[in-house]
């Protein structure tokens, strides 16, 4: 197996052997990539595109004011109680017989005699106006009652005996079916009046005073937050903070309601004797629940998890652009699942919420909006501000509820690599360092943002993985992005300095030394197993990812060097290692299966198929008693491999098996693994899976397939070599576009038209004598490849190849070494031995 190093940010996750990745890095990470504006001229959105729930315009602010979650749950079930309120008020106000109505035109003679300028004072008036009102049908008893009292004082009463007899006339046509009742729209018109006058009127100013408390309350606890809940306060947690707000939410309606709707009611029961005692008592009681009501709503603000940024330039200005970069850089960092197995990210923390991240709005009625808000709605308590300075330096402030937060002032100097300060020149090159100097400072300011929210959100601690200072979040983020293997060494080293409990740039120290040899795997198990020791045996919260990356590698390291080994001693012990790695992977992965993290489920999902296939590759390669392709596919469940990585894994398998069937199963998986991923090549030619391909058996047509899907490509031109590389122009100029032209023309002309010294020109006249001559003539492969190979073999003419026949297992040792990068197979008794009897 062959474990080769990744970004962790690459969209191909990589593995050792059977899910490998190319040695030659991205030069930036998915997220500092950028994608290009939209139609409507928006600024790119660096950091992979992504774009926060931005509150810069009207519409996105209202957005995010009606995005909480519990509230809409209480718009959304108050609603429903008030229709179904409206609703059966209506049709029960509707069915009540009182509501038959009389004849209209018979209510105004009622007071049609009573209408003299002393009629304001007359005794029947109130009596008058319910015979008056055609909706008021349920109280003319209550008339009644008043025009016989008025007859009873005053028989000739006029108003008082027209009265009785116009509500005479007017229950009695009541009592009459109607002969044209309506429609039911008027029907359900009048049924909706009565029920609103009698009820919903009534309760308007009582309710409209509960409502003006209840925002007062609220303003209060706004106002209180940052007394409350001080810039060290630690998060109770996300379930204990939900039932604040109800909880809290109920004591501050209760008292609302309680002081002035049941306080009206309750002054107007007591006796003038208590009332005053009474009123006192429920003042206290109900204020000092508003007061508890209060705090708890303020503390369930001030500890959320929700962070307010924004970017400001040297004028002050808020720079919009760099604001949706921070945002990008503190989702990357905070909740995005992990990726990788043989490489890891700068954190595998998934708990911040996506949504708990926001602009301050740009726009003029936005800001308004905005402004008039915060005293109501939970805005966030956390305030994320940086200061851009010159470069790639600047000024990051916190502020928790208005107050500011001792260790949360960075002053962040300008990050240069090391590859940059060598740069000579603005001419010059620049290196692919994978993140840009204008994404450096969001990278720093959000890992400090993150550092310093961890320690007050718990939630958030554990996916940082030891990680307590921002540099070695920041140095480890850029190490994996970028493409410089003397940068990435540099940064890491920074990384596990700056946080040597930091588990995540430990691992990535150790899995990017290079591994080839025996030594070097072996080096690398021992190192992995140190980890192990000092981390393996954490809480299983949060290192979670971690934990599946250190077993996984760890499997993969003694099983190479198991593989490498040929005492059967030696190859049994490390076996057993590999095993026992192995188990413990299925284990961690089991465990995240049991838990209810979707970001690590898939996670997990996305590499199930490459654990299944380290499992069968372990297990098929017991020491003693290996197993052949039959029995591999009968005892264990094998996916279909699809991606390039798992075409690999299944190549990787199946080419360490002494099965020839095996073999030529693993060839096919392997020609479609490089197809769709050519940069596995490179890792081919080292695993230790495909000594069969290397060695030096018989099966020629097998290893000459496996160099043909893995060797570079051979020279199309003799110009390409490197003798001839510098001076191609040249001698394209001259005419010399074949190797034999060279000859044609002696050293002295060469050094006149090229200007060479005689020394390089007779050079090239040897290598075109030796490719004239072409001592390979005989062995399959390309011309210009085997001279290639002579070359590097220090043989660079006809004369100098009769001389290695001193030592020809010397010379063939050299060739067989130079072409293990190239699709030539060399082999003692078809090439070498038959140059020599040509």
């Amino acid at each position: 197996m062959r474990a080769e190093r990744c970004c962790a940010t690459s969209a191909a996750a990589c593995s050792p052997c059977w899910s490998p990745t190319s040695s030659v890095r991205p030069s930036a990470p998915r997220w500092a990539s950028g994608r290009p504006g939209s139609a409507r001229g928006e600024p790119p959105t660096p950091f992979g595109g992504y774009r926060s729930p931005s509150t810069a315009s009207f519409g996105g602010l209202m957005k995010r004011i009606l995005g909480s979650r519990d509230l809409q749950i209480v718009v959304l079930v108050a609603t429903f109680l008030v229709l179904v309120v409206l609703v059966l008020g209506g049709l029960s106000t509707a069915n009540e017989p009182s509501t038959a109505v009389p004849d209209p035109a018979l209510a105004p003679h009622a007071v049609a005699a009573c209408t003299d300028a002393d009629a304001v004072d007359r005794p029947t008036r109130v009596a008058d106006e319910i015979v008056a009102d055609e909706h008021d049908a349920d109280r003319y008893d209550v008339a009644r009652m008043i025009y016989e009292a008025v007859l009873a004082e005053s028989p000739g009463n006029a108003c008082a005996g027209r009265g009785l007899a116009v509500l005479d006339d007017l229950e009695a046509s009541a009592e009459k079916p109607s002969s044209a009742p309506g429609s039911w729209p008027e029907q359900i018109e009048t049924a909706w009046k009565s029920f609103t006058k009698h009820y919903v009127s009534p309760a308007a100013t009582p309710l409209a005073a509960a409502g003006g408390v209840l925002a007062l309350l609220l303003v209060v606890s706004r106002l209180l937050t940052g007394t409350v809940v001080g810039p060290d306060v630690k998060d109770p947690g996300e379930r204990s903070r939900r039932a604040s707000w109800w909880i809290g939410g109920a004591y501050l309606v209760l008292s609302a309601v309680a002081v002035t709707v049941v306080f009206g009611l309750l002054v107007d029961l007591v006796s003038v004797q208590y009332r005053d005692v009474v009123v006192v008592g429920w003042v206290v009681l109900w204020g000092a629940v508003a007061a508890f009501g209060v705090w708890i709503v303020a503390g369930a603000r001030g500890t959320a998890l929700a962070v307010q940024v924004e970017v400001v330039d040297a004028s002050g200005s808020v720079d919009t652009t760099q604001t949706k970069r921070l945002i990008a850089a503190l989702t990357q960092l905070g909740s995005t699942q992990p990726r990788g197995l043989t490489s890891t990210g700068a954190s595998d923390l998934t708990k911040l919420p996506e949504d708990a991240l926001t602009e301050v709005p740009t726009g003029g009625v936005a800001k308004a909006v905005f402004a008039l808000l915060r005293l109501v709605r939970p805005l966030p308590p956390w305030r994320l501000t940086v200061a851009v300075r010159e470069g790639s330096a600047g000024t990051v402030t916190m502020t928790r509820n208005g107050r500011a937060v001792d260790d949360a002032v960075l002053v962040v100097p300008e990050i240069v690599f090391a590859s940059e300060k060598e740069k000579k020149s603005d001419d010059d090159e620049q290196p692919a360092t994978g993140v840009a100097p204008g994404d450096r400072l969001a990278l720093a300011a959000a890992s400090h943002a993150l550092v310093v929210l961890s320690k007050r959100h718990r939630t958030l601690r554990p996916g940082l993985a030891g990680a307590t200072r921002w540099r070695a979040l920041a140095m480890l983020t850029m190490a994996l992005a970028t493409g410089q293997a003397s940068d990435r060494r540099e940064l890491l080293r920074q990384a596990v300095a700056a946080g040597p409990r930091y588990a995540l740039a430990r691992l990535a120290q150790v899995i990017d030394e290079e591994t080839k040899t025996r030594e070097q795997w072996l080096a690398s198990a021992k190192d992995l197993e140190r980890l192990h020791t000092e981390f393996g045996l954490l809480g299983p919260e949060g290192y979670e990812a971690f934990r599946v990356r250190l077993y996984y590698n760890l499997a993969v390291a003694w099983f190479n060097v198991s593989r490498f080994d040929t005492d059967e001693l030696q190859t049994a012990l490390h076996w057993e290692k590999s095993r026992a790695a192995e188990e413990s992977l299925r284990r961690a992965v089991a465990h995240i299966d049991q838990g209810d993290d979707a970001k690590l489920q898939a996670f997990v999902d996305g590499i199930r198929p490459l654990v299944q296939f380290v499992t069968a590759d372990v297990g098929a390669h017991r020491p003693g008693s290996p197993l052949g392709v039959a029995r591999i596919r009968a005892d264990y469940p094998l996916p279909t491999a699809h991606s390039a990585q798992e075409l690999y894994a299944e190549a990787c398998l199946y080419g360490g098996l002494d099965d020839l069937t095996g073999i030529d199963v693993a060839l096919t998986s392997l020609a479609a693994a490089v197809e769709a991923d050519p940069t596995l090549k490179e890792t081919a030619r080292e695993d230790a899976s495909f000594r069969y391909f290397r060695g030096s058996g018989l099966d020629v047509e097998r290893r000459r397939k496996f160099k043909s899907l893995v060797g570079d490509e051979a020279p199309k031109d003799y110009l390409e070599l490197p003798l001839f590389e510098p001076h191609a122009q040249e001698l394209k100029k001259l005419g010399f576009t074949d190797i034999r032209d060279i000859l044609n023309a002696t050293p002295v002309e060469l050094v006149a038209a090229t200007g060479v010294h005689r020394t390089v020109a007779a050079g090239w006249v040897r290598v075109a004598r030796l490719g004239k001559s072409a001592p390979w003539k005989t062995t399959e492969g390309d011309d210009l490849a085997w001279l290639a190979l002579f070359l590097d073999a220090e043989v660079d003419s006809p004369e100098a190849f009769f001389e290695r026949r001193s030592d020809p297992a010397a010379f063939l040792a050299k060739l067989q070494e130079g072409a293990a990068s190239t699709k030539l197979v060399v082999v003692q008794d078809e090439t070498v031995d038959k140059w020599w009897t040509r």
